[in-house]
């Protein structure tokens, strides 16, 4: 029987619950878990042994100086026992490679990469379980889609939001209203959903209660648009730039990152004033 090609995998991970379960130790599907997934479906595709991509996931915040040391900036950090094998001689870092999707071999990744299609891999999952991902409502609203009355907290320096609340006084204390408008205003920008809905999960829209990431906030490169974890990484990784994730549809007519402060403002209130 053929061996299954990546889209081949990431669907049958979708559809069959016995193979979802057989790989549940490095991709768990939960919204919590976004990305480490990623970095299980890259690990995945890049041929690692289970180990050393479970082991990465639970270490990479930590690792051993010897994986750091037998990986050999080739990419893959093999898991500590794996590293121990590949400095005593045992083994060899490229016979760790096995069942690889990537079509470019290892040794040549580096000079011959195929990011763009590791990147559509990685968004074809997000499309894929974006049910599953989005259902966890602490992402955005709370489960009764309940409207928070007592917003206290001062409006992060956001010129666009301040302006458009003062149009809307009745409304000024509404944080759902203030979601909704940070929705439109990235979808202006043509930013992703996905690094829409981040960046209302962490209140990017506040001064206090700011949560964004330090690895975002280094993707962003003070472009003002901070990326996703996933795309973040994905950008820090250097597998995409960050102006690649801006959508075609984006309604600026300038070229990210320069923005039109004013017609967005025009374009945001004639959508609030024909609902």
């Amino acid at each position: 029987m053929a061996r299954l090609n990546m889209e081949g995998f990431l669907n049958k991970l979708k559809n069959n619950i016995k193979f979802r379960n057989k790989y549940s130790d490095i991709i768990k599907i939960n919204s919590d878990n976004i990305e480490n997934d990623i970095v299980g479906i890259r690990g995945l595709y890049f041929g690692y042994p289970r180990c050393c991509i479970k082991y990465f996931i639970e270490h990479k915040d930590n690792l051993p100086q010897i994986c750091l040391n037998v990986s050999e900036d080739y990419g893959f950090i093999p898991c500590e026992s794996c590293s121990v094998k590949v400095f005593n001689n045992k083994i060899k870092l490229t016979r760790l490679i096995k069942k690889r999707y990537c079509k470019i071999n290892f040794l040549d990744y580096i000079n011959r990469n195929d990011n763009n299609e590791l990147h559509n891999y990685s968004d074809l999952y997000l499309q894929l379980f974006e049910q599953e991902l989005s259902d966890n409502p602490v992402h955005i609203e709370n489960e009764n889609n309940e409207i928070t009355n007592n917003f206290q907290h001062s409006l992060q320096n956001n010129s666009d939001l301040k302006k458009i609340t003062k149009h809307f006084k009745v409304k000024s204390e509404d944080e759902e209203f203030k979601k909704f408008i940070v929705k439109i205003d990235g979808k202006y920008w043509g930013y992703p959903v996905c690094c829409i809905k981040y960046f209302i999960k962490s209140k990017g829209y506040l001064k206090s209660d700011e949560t964004i990431s330090a690895l975002s906030k280094r993707a962003s490169g003070n472009t003002g648009f901070y990326p996703c974890e996933v795309h973040s990484q994905h950008v820090v990784d250097k597998f995409i730039k960050i102006e690649d994730l801006i959508k075609k549809n984006r309604k600026d007519k300038n070229k990210f990152p320069l923005e039109d402060k004013q017609s967005n403002i025009h374009y945001i209130l004639g959508i609030l004033n024909n609902i």
